[in-house]
């Protein structure tokens, strides 16, 4: 699910990781193509996952990934750190988007 951030008009927050990065991909596309009617698109995307324990790869890893490996644009991670409220190691990732790389990958 993408939802719009607090921190900028031009920052997207994604969340149900536990769909295929390919799906994850298409979504943000489709909410980008949406928002250009009302002048809500974006250009960065940002989401975090809990590494887990024994799961060898997660949804955000997974994402990142893809992203990576197809060249879809900037990937910025932090480091693993110990969420306070849970105990759980999670990263955070950002993803300046490049929009054209992405539909070429999508078709």
């Amino acid at each position: 699910m993408i939802t719009e951030s607090d921190i900028s008009c031009g920052v997207a927050q994604l969340s149900r990781l536990h769909h295929t990065p390919k799906t994850l991909i298409q979504e943000a596309f489709n909410h980008n193509e949406a928002g250009k009617e009302w002048a809500e698109e974006f250009v960065h995307l940002l989401w975090s996952d809990n590494l887990g324990r024994g799961v060898a790869l997660r949804g955000g890893e997974k994402l990142a990934k893809v992203v990576r490996a197809e060249n879809l644009g900037a990937l910025f991670v932090t480091r693993s750190r110990r969420n306070p409220n849970s105990g759980n190691q999670i990263k955070t990732w950002m993803w300046a988007v490049n929009w054209q790389a992405v539909r070429n990958y999508l078709q």
